[in-house]
């Protein structure tokens, strides 16, 4: 491993457990972990979980909001048609 996937991989267990026990994935996320904004139809963040090169002890990671093109991509698969002929 290098250390960049390390704390990576700290962030990422951070928000998994964080979501877990509290239903929040920046209630208890690592100290130099970025706030995970819940997602709302206005906002439309995401989370990108990112490694770092510099050897820094704090992650990439960042919120960047999802674009209009992306947002209608997901409304077509989430239509309830669309969905009953894709359902395994």
């Amino acid at each position: 491993y290098k250390q960049s996937e390390a704390t990576l991989s700290r962030e990422a267990i951070g928000y998994w457990t964080s979501f877990v026990a509290a239903s929040d994935p920046s209630a208890h996320r690592t100290s130099l972990s970025p706030t995970w904004s819940s997602f709302t139809p206005e906002k439309r963040n995401r989370m990108v979980l990112t490694r770092r090169n510099d050897g820094a002890a704090r992650t990439a990671s960042r919120q960047e909001r999802i674009s209009d093109f992306e947002a209608e991509r997901c409304a077509f698969w989430m239509r309830e048609d669309v969905t009953a002929q894709t359902m395994v």
